[in-house]
């Protein structure tokens, strides 16, 4: 049997819109890659053709914050499409 994994991380779950997705990832990818290494969290948008997306931010909780309030401004400043 496997054991649980002893990770003390914080793992939160946001439903986006697809439209927003674009701004969050950044041209090829350097968005994502600087708030994961700026913030040191884990985080996983995967490909979907469907309308929303779910984006997964792991890591300590002060940090994960500090990533949804950049994300938050990130996808207020790129407007609706």
């Amino acid at each position: 049997s496997k054991r649980p994994r002893n990770d003390n991380r914080n793992r939160f779950r946001f439903l986006l819109l697809s439209k927003n997705c674009g701004n969050i990832i950044g041209k090829g990818g350097e968005n994502i890659k600087r708030l994961r290494n700026e913030f040191n969290v884990h985080m996983h948008l995967p490909d979907s053709q469907c309308r929303k997306r779910v984006l997964t931010i792991q890591g300590e909780k002060a940090d994960s914050v500090a990533v949804l309030k950049e994300l938050l401004s990130t996808c207020k400043e790129g407007g609706s499409a």
